[in-house]
């Protein structure tokens, strides 16, 4: 069961790990969404959680969490283990307030979208900070309540500015490339991107939260397809938060408040399996 999941990854074996936000907790299902295991609950002692919104996977297995209330990111093994935390409420270095997304690159940088703080931080796999660009606004490298954030296998970052209703492109270290969209519900356009999934070099999917649907676009912007609308039943989508592509070409997506997981084939959205309901029960979802 799930509520209103807000986020989704997927490790190198396929298997399916969830944020089931309202629920404190990381949900973990195999390729066929038959659950396997869940771990966290609500609280603000090592592997418990708050309003997890991110999830991340390296290649090792290790898993990130955006544990998004209580201003930190959590460090797991691929069993649940505790192994690190990082991060206070602040605006300061290694500080955060309400991040959301989070990402990891082939080298193991994690990149967090430090949500309330208008900035992205980078770390390393051991939390020590790195770098941080971004502040409130709308220019070039400003952002306006990011809550996405993707990574290329050549390094390069991909935020979803969310309020600022675009897509920014930096380079590894935060150096400014492009932008693409702007406010509106045609194709091409955005209302609220919230989620990121990058395919390897050559298009970058974005969920688009209150249009409920995902754009697909070339790394430098261009619209190649779209698909999706709101609804309940299976293939509709309610409020889409995050986004997740496989190594089969698949796409996952946190359907927020359907409270399940959908997974469509990424080149035309065709309905592939869907699983998830609301509930606190293992296999469901909330938020």
């Amino acid at each position: 069961q799930l509520y209103e999941p807000g986020s989704v990854t997927i490790d190198s074996d396929g298997n399916v790990y969830v944020a089931d936000t309202w629920n404190h907790r990381i949900q973990v299902f195999r390729p066929d969404g038959g659950f396997v295991h869940k771990w966290g609950a609500p609280g603000s002692s090592d592997a418990q959680f708050a309003l997890p919104t991110g999830v991340a996977i390296d290649q090792l297995g290790t898993v990130y969490v955006a544990d998004t209330d209580n201003h930190r990111v959590q460090k797991l093994g691929p069993t649940d283990a505790f192994l690190l935390k990082w991060g206070t409420r602040g605006s300061g270095g290694t500080q955060f307030t309400e991040p959301e997304g989070i990402a990891v690159n082939t080298a193991g940088m994690v990149y967090v979208a430090d949500t309330g703080n208008n900035r992205i931080q980078a770390f390393s796999d051991a939390g020590t900070f790195l770098s941080q660009w971004g502040t409130g606004g709308s220019a070039p490298g400003q952002f306006d309540n990011p809550e996405g954030v993707g990574v290329g296998k050549d390094g390069v970052v991909y935020v979803a500015d969310t309020f600022n209703h675009r897509i920014q492109k930096f380079k590894t270290d935060g150096t400014f490339q492009s932008a693409w969209g702007a406010q509106g519900g045609n194709p091409g356009e955005f209302e609220q991107p919230s989620g990121i999934a990058v395919q390897a070099a050559t298009g970058v999917f974005v969920s688009d939260w209150a249009t409920n649907r995902i754009q697909y676009s070339t790394t430098s912007g261009q619209l190649i397809s779209y698909w999706g609308e709101y609804g309940t039943e299976p293939g509709k989508l309610n409020t889409v938060r995050a986004i997740a592509i496989g190594s089969d070409g698949n796409l996952l997506v946190a359907d927020r408040h359907n409270h399940r997981v959908q997974q469509f084939a990424a080149v035309n959205g065709t309905l592939v399996r869907v699983w998830g309901s609301y509930g606190a029960g293992e296999g469901q979802l909330n938020q």
